[in-house]
């Protein structure tokens, strides 16, 4: 995405140039600002300057302004991720709250049966048994 930005901005830049190269007679010519308020008396006259001079200045404010405006943006854009990345925390801690209490509500599982472990041991308590009983293993 950098390298599409980074191409479009050369491609800017270039036609901006050409544009210029090629009006150079017309942007050279001097301009002269004026702004008079006859009813308040107030009068200003610039001093003579080149036209491209003022195209520029144009193309740099709108620029400064943009920028200005993407900042504030990103500033906001910012402040909201920071206030969401709080919203995340506190929602995962009650999760984790409510994980604990669910554990400790839950009922404990039954003990489980113990196995035989081998043979012989079986046929020792069959012996036991039978021993206990008074009759004689078969």
């Amino acid at each position: 995405m950098r390298f599409v930005k980074v191409l479009i901005l050369l491609l800017i830049f270039v036609v901006g140039l050409i544009f210029f190269v090629q009006n150079s007679a017309a942007l050279g010519t001097n301009l002269q600002l004026k702004f008079d308020l006859y009813y308040y008396g107030l009068s200003w006259q610039g001093q003579a300057i080149p036209f491209y001079f003022i195209v520029l200045a144009a193309f740099a404010l709108g620029m400064l302004f943009a920028t200005l405006m993407l900042f504030i943006d990103r500033i906001r854009l910012g402040c909201s991720l920071i206030g969401h990345k709080r919203a995340v925390r506190t929602l995962e801690r009650e999760v984790e709250r409510l994980r604990v209490e669910r554990a400790k509500e839950a009922k404990p599982l039954p003990p489980a049966p113990e196995i035989k472990e081998t043979a012989k041991e079986t046929d020792k308590e069959k012996v036991a048994a039978n021993e206990n009983q008074g009759t004689e293993p078969a």
